[in-house]
């Protein structure tokens, strides 16, 4: 008699994947060698690293939970499987909004002084006003296509996600040639790499 594999079993394995990937992330070791490349290596890390690791780890772990339940959120309050923050428009919003702050800082004057109120809090203050933006654009139009209905939110969801999707790469095409990393690397997501002094 076979078993099968139950939404139980799936969030088991999730778990025990990501329970893994944290003890990884916790022994990985990268060294540089004589000949100049780096070595990776599996050790226990040394007292100082030990303490940013497992905070690397925690927030990591941390933000995955949140993420996953914003989705959960969306697709309960629309009703909706494929409701997600990206397909509603709330992940360009934010990333237009953070590339906005970007573009406005490397200008002068008083665009400059908006642009670092933007980018303030590691863009932090510009993707929030993105993604309320964006929320606010949607449900607007989501009344205007049909009323406040689970499809209309997400096809205007789409159209929004779209829309400023096209000004994040106008944007990276006005900014100078740094900026764009640090836009990457800001959609991307990532834990700083920097140890505590």
């Amino acid at each position: 008699m076979t078993q099968r594999f139950t939404p139980k079993n799936g969030c088991l394995l999730l778990f025990a994947v990501a329970i893994g990937a944290g003890l990884l992330r916790l022994l990985t070791t990268r060294t540089i060698g004589d000949d100049g490349y780096v070595v990776w290596a599996l050790a226990f890390p040394e007292s100082r690293f030990l303490d940013f690791r497992l905070s690397a780890i925690f927030t990591a772990a941390l933000a995955g939970g949140c993420l996953g339940l914003s989705g959960l959120a969306f697709q309960v309050l629309l009703r909706n499987p494929l409701a997600s923050p990206w397909v509603l428009g709330v992940s360009s919003g934010a990333g237009l909004g953070i590339m906005l702050g970007l573009f406005l800082a490397s200008l002068s004057g008083a665009a400059s002084i908006l642009g670092s109120v933007l980018v303030a809090g590691q863009g932090s203050v510009g993707a929030a006003l993105g993604a309320l933006l964006a929320v606010f654009i949607v449900q607007w139009l989501g009344r205007r296509l049909g009323g406040f209905d689970p499809v209309s939110l997400v096809l205007a969801g789409i159209i929004v996600s779209a829309t400023f999707a096209a000004g994040i790469m106008l944007l990276q095409h006005l900014v100078p040639y740094g900026l764009r990393d640090d836009l990457i690397g800001w959609m991307m997501g990532r834990i700083s790499e920097t140890t505590p002094t």
